[in-house]
């Protein structure tokens, strides 16, 4: 079976199955929403407290169909603005299967903003050399990009579980491509039991998470022979 590829601009049509934001109105609209915000923020910074609300609000102002252009500052639209250019002016198409971007490759143009200029906050960690010998665990690998990326950050292992038949072949052509010796790829997914359970296939946002099971059945139906 060949999983139907679906265009990426579909994640902003809010009347399309594929759609996150009904799942995440319900979320909002749960009678537990104000007890889980409250054990949320007791733990938190301030300045967490602020990052959290600034998140949520983004998504509520979303949710109430306000263009999407309005739910960022003008200093979060040019970040966002200048990282989209970083990428796309930066990025070289070797041959159909092969990408590169300052020195990355990969088998699709993938190179999200997050992975490849932001490393994942790595910077931000307070003491980076805590996992500088350990083993990583990369649950849902995709192409690979986040192993390529957390590769390099320590002298141990990167585990990547992957179980969709198309991505762990993407996966394979990342840790070739790079010449990853330390990213070991294992076609399964992760949990805490052992069992068979279905996914809805969306690229990166493939998921098992049967939240609104309207959207999961619309998604893993377009799966076509």
């Amino acid at each position: 079976m060949t999983p139907k590829h679906i265009l990426p601009n579909e994640w902003e049509n809010r009347n399309s199955p594929s759609s996150i934001l009904p799942s995440f109105l319900k979320a909002l609209k749960s009678d537990d929403l104000q007890r889980n915000l409250q054990s949320l923020y007791c733990n938190l910074s301030e300045k967490d407290k602020g990052i959290i609300s600034r998140i949520l609000n983004c998504f509520f102002r979303l949710l109430s169909k306000e263009q999407p252009e309005t739910i960022f500052t003008s200093a979060e639209s040019d970040e966002i603005n200048n990282y989209l250019s970083i990428i796309q002016n930066r990025i070289i198409k070797l041959k159909e299967d092969l990408y590169c971007f300052n020195g990355y490759f990969l088998p699709i143009s993938h190179f999200a903003p997050d992975l490849f200029i932001s490393r994942l906050s790595y910077d931000l960690l307070d003491n980076p050399m805590h996992i500088s010998d350990k083993d990583i665990i990369d649950a849902g690998g995709y192409v690979g990009d986040s192993a390529l990326i957390m590769s390099s950050w320590t002298s141990g292992r990167v585990h990547v579980f992957e179980p969709i038949s198309s991505h762990k072949a993407q996966v394979e052509k990342t840790i070739q491509y790079n010449n990853l010796t330390n990213c070991l790829l294992v076609p399964k997914g992760l949990g805490e039991t052992k069992a068979e359970v279905e996914i809805a296939f969306f690229g990166s946002g493939s998921s098992i998470n049967k939240f609104d099971k309207i959207v999961f059945d619309a998604l893993k139906n377009l799966i076509i022979n």
